[in-house]
């Protein structure tokens, strides 16, 4: 609600417009009228539009040696909006988790995430035997930070900003392959191994402490994603239609998501914990036939998980940087997936 110059939030705690009491500004009586959040004068917050430009350009071709051999190279640059978080200001809870309502805003200084990756490859082909090995060199400047920083307002609330200038390096060597042993047994492989790390320095003002807060993820390995992976599938199709597949896969090289604005001090280059490595066996069933001249059936019976193994899918670091203060997600356990479908 805006009254004489003076905007008044309703519906959520707001220290602006109710002095120091944290309570929830529910009715607000002004020149002998009384206004709530149903009031008609009362509206939803809104901002104007905001444009940020990018760009993406890619580039690439493939040379062939010969009829079962190739190469190829690809090229990309990127310019990428920043998520939407990170360039809205909105809503934010304070330390006692209680909202502040403050004003929807544009955070200022906000700078395109920018992506420069090459890549190099090697194919070869043949009758019974198809592979592809490519290496990879990406560096990502301007990552986004899955919890940006913050500094406080005059009423001690936070404010995220951005923190323009990180970056992260990923490179690394992939390769996939398959090989036809018969007509009804097929093997397929794939390979990677990456070393995905943090590149740079970074630091911001802190306009209510008076103080550069300088942290430095530099040569840290990236979270939150298995940087070697490891897996083959076997599919066997005894009669048309028909087909039984087993696949495992090997994760590893998986380190616990972490805040970059925590390696600071005696933290800097600290790595975060290391998830323990595992192993996912996965088997499929399936049979396609045609019920009548219109009809096409499927069934499929899927289990996922099959030795019911116990593994973190996903895990948080805490402050010791070890297992025990961790937060960790477990994976799914076996489950069974069935489907049918039908085509017409």
């Amino acid at each position: 609600l805006n009254l004489n110059g003076e905007n008044y939030y309703f519906g959520a705690y707001k220290k602006a417009a109710l002095g120091n009491d944290p309570g929830m500004l529910k009715t607000l009586a002004i020149d002998g009228k009384t206004y709530d959040m149903n009031s008609p004068e009362v509206q939803n917050q809104t901002i104007d539009w905001t444009w940020i430009p990018g760009y993406t350009f890619k580039a690439g071709g493939a040379y062939n040696l010969s009829k079962v051999h190739s190469v190829f190279v690809n090229i990309g640059w990127l310019s990428k909006a920043q998520r939407f978080n990170n360039v809205i200001r909105q809503n934010t809870p304070n330390t006692s988790g209680i909202t502040i309502f403050t004003p929807i805003q544009k955070i200022e200084n906000v700078q395109n995430e920018d992506i420069r990756a090459v890549e190099l490859g090697y194919s070869f082909k043949s009758k019974i035997f198809a592979a592809n090995i490519n290496a990879y060199y990406t560096y990502w400047k301007n990552k986004p930070l899955d919890n940006v920083p913050s500094i406080q307002d005059e009423f001690g609330d936070p404010i995220p900003i951005n923190v323009n200038g990180i970056g992260a390096l990923h490179k690394g060597i992939e390769f996939d392959g398959n090989l036809r042993i018969s007509k009804q047994l097929s093997l397929d492989a794939i390979a990677s191994v990456g070393d995905w790390r943090w590149a740079d320095k970074a630091e911001y003002y802190n306009n209510t402490t008076k103080t550069t807060v300088v942290f430095d993820p530099t040569g840290v390995k990236v979270g939150d994603a298995a940087q070697t992976q490891f897996g083959g599938t076997l599919r066997w199709e005894p009669i048309e239609g028909l087909y039984f597949k087993v696949r495992a896969t090997h994760f590893g090289e998986n380190y616990s998501n972490f805040n970059p604005e925590d390696l600071r001090d005696d933290n800097a280059g600290r790595q975060s914990w290391k998830m323990p490595d595992y192993t996912l066996v996965d088997a499929f069933v399936g049979y396609s036939f045609m019920a009548d001249k219109k009809v096409r059936t499927s069934i499929r019976l899927n289990c996922l998980n099959a030795t019911n193994a116990t593994y973190i899918s996903d895990a948080q670091n805490g402050n010791g940087f070890n297992a025990d203060t961790a937060t960790a997600l477990f994976g799914t356990p076996r489950r069974f997936v069935a489907s049918c479908t039908l085509e017409f």
